[in-house]
């Protein structure tokens, strides 16, 4: 990811469809300033957890996170006190990121929680939310060294019985399965991949390294929409579209729209998708 920033300075590392973005080289400087933040509160393998809408400053602290060595923990932006709370102490998080809308919570919880030592309000226009912690005078993240076989994300994940379970991702996990998507279904400069989940799921940062190793800008929604899904593919020129779950049948429940085809797009993914639907949507959408 470092290595795309400086060899491609100028190029966005993410836009969103209201037309917010950053730049290869701001990105850097805002990921160098956070890490420099952490250097002195956080030690490898330690987690920080986030919870946030979508915004740029999660991606940042992302590999800000993992450039120093600890874990990021992912959290939903609409969980509630159990759930959160069951995240935050098992994790053990010792930062937590919050956004306007998850700080109340968070400070409410914040007693019950004897490892969570600073809890960053992450507001204001964008980039600028992390602006409050940076250390210009700590190690830059190129001084920082990191085990490639070391975790970088926790994702809390049910599917049994009982609380939700940590599920531990690494550097070899991300750089295998941007690696994987690049080999296989290809992406270049002149691609663009849409990003229309929440960054707290499991898929937006391959999505982000894949388009950083590719060259190009990673489009992103602040939350999905069956209304505007379509005007934001053609509106920035998406080539590949990315979904899952219920999202395809959800596309398919609106009404047809004579600029179904009328888009850039030339190569759909969709994971987990009834094979009922592949007919139907390869008709619409060509």
């Amino acid at each position: 990811a470092l290595d795309a920033c400086r060899a491609a300075p100028e190029v966005p590392v993410i836009r969103f469809e209201d037309g917010v973005e950053i730049s290869r080289a701001d990105f850097l400087a805002a990921v160098d300033g956070f890490a420099s933040w952490l250097h002195d509160r956080v030690a490898p393998g330690d987690r920080v957890a986030a919870m946030m809408h979508n915004r740029i400053e999660f991606m940042v602290a992302w590999i800000a996170v993992a450039a120093k060595g600890a874990v990021l923990v992912s959290m939903n932006h609409d969980a509630r006190r159990h759930d959160a709370l069951h995240v935050l102490a098992d994790s053990g998080a010792r930062v937590v990121l919050v956004d306007a809308d998850s700080h109340p919570l968070v400070a409410e919880l914040a007693a019950e929680l004897p490892d969570l030592e600073h809890l960053l309000l992450v507001d204001g226009p964008e980039p600028r939310g992390l602006a409050p912690f940076t250390s210009p005078d700590a190690p830059v993240i190129e001084e920082l060294r990191v085990d490639p076989a070391g975790i970088t994300n926790v994702y809390y994940t049910s599917g049994t019985t009982g609380a939700p379970k940590g599920c531990m991702l690494g550097h070899d996990y991300w750089v295998r399965f941007a690696g994987l998507y690049l080999d296989i279904y290809g992406m270049g400069p002149d691609d663009r991949l849409l990003c229309c989940l929440q960054f707290f799921y499991g898929d937006p940062p391959w999505q982000l390294l894949a388009s950083l190793r590719a060259g190009t800008t990673l489009i992103a929604m602040r939350r999905f929409s069956v209304s505007r899904f379509w005007d934001v593919v053609r509106e920035n020129e998406v080539t590949q579209v990315f979904g899952l779950a219920s999202i395809p049948a959800l596309l398919l429940s609106a009404p047809p729209d004579p600029r179904d085809r009328d888009t850039t797009v030339r190569f759909g993914l969709q994971i987990g998708i009834s094979k009922d639907l592949h007919a139907a949507m390869a008709e619409r959408w060509g």
